[in-house]
């Protein structure tokens, strides 16, 4: 989605009305995210992705490249399975993550011998969309309350299911999203997703507000008019004297720096709900 030209115009204008829609209806957008989609519209603003991602498709549709050997290198850089268009908002992307990476990933595969009672697991009866991998299918389950996201080992013909989890750093969020996936299974109430996949409300505000520093930015929008619309809108008629020593400059400053962080890797971070290194707020 394209950054709102109302993220540069100035207050009181005519336009302020129409800007203040436009700003509504952007920051609405993210909203709607769970955290692996909000980490998605991080690195979509990464111009060496970017870069890579146009250079991986024209090197599959013109050399004839082996197409899963370039996509593994593109998506092992980035902390993806599979590499999603950075030209589309997260919401269509719908990005899949490492499973090593992301612990709201389900690892299923066949159960070992001598487990023929269990349930068996039907690959194309699962409502969603997914892409295939090293045989293997990564893949996102829609669920009104909150998606799955699940690595399925085998993925042609129904088989006597298994969960694999891992024992690593992440082993508890992974049991959740696994009993989660397990209710979903058997048709009763899943619940929401577990509270490290929730975004708190100040993560997502925090976010938001990078993302429109961030993209203001890039559409060449000065420091002053983004504290204007972000924090005080006073600050166009300051002083340059006055400006150059505003606690809003150095907030705008300071909220740049975490975006651009954030941009450039720390969105693994935020995948993970791993502290974030910026605090935006602190007093002077």
């Amino acid at each position: 989605v394209d950054p709102p030209k109302a993220l540069t115009v100035r207050r009181g204008s005519p336009d302020e009305v129409t800007a203040d829609v436009e700003i509504a209806e952007y920051c609405r957008q993210f909203q709607r995210l769970d955290r692996a989609e909000l980490t998605f519209e991080f690195l979509r603003r990464n111009a060496e992705y970017k870069s890579d991602y146009k250079r991986a498709i024209a090197r599959i549709t013109s050399t004839r490249a082996d197409e899963e050997e370039v996509v593994a290198r593109l998506a092992a850089r980035w902390g993806l399975t599979f590499p999603a268009d950075p030209a589309l908002s997260a919401a269509f992307a719908r990005p899949l993550w490492r499973p090593d990476l992301y612990a709201a990933t389900v690892i299923v595969g066949p159960a070992p011998p001598g487990f023929d009672g269990g349930l068996a697991l039907d690959p194309g009866a699962l409502r969603g969309a997914g892409e295939v991998v090293n045989g293997g299918l990564h893949a996102v389950v829609t669920d009104a309350v909150g998606d799955h996201r699940i690595w399925l080992q085998q993925r042609d013909g129904s088989f006597t299911a298994a969960f694999y989890v891992p024992i690593d750093e992440h082993f508890p969020q992974r049991v959740q999203s696994m009993q989660r996936f397990y209710r979903w299974l058997h048709g009763k109430a899943t619940g929401p997703p577990p509270r490290y996949q929730q975004l708190s409300a100040y993560q997502r505000h925090r976010c938001v507000l990078m993302l429109r520093a961030w993209d203001a930015t890039e559409a060449g929008a000065s420091r002053r008019q983004l504290a204007s619309v972000l924090l005080n809108n006073s600050v166009l008629t300051m002083r340059a004297i006055d400006w150059k020593n505003a606690a809003e400059r150095r907030r705008v400053n300071r909220l740049l720096a975490a975006a651009r962080a954030m941009v450039n890797g720390d969105y693994l971070r935020l995948l993970q709900n791993a502290p974030l290194p910026v605090h935006l707020f602190r007093s002077r």
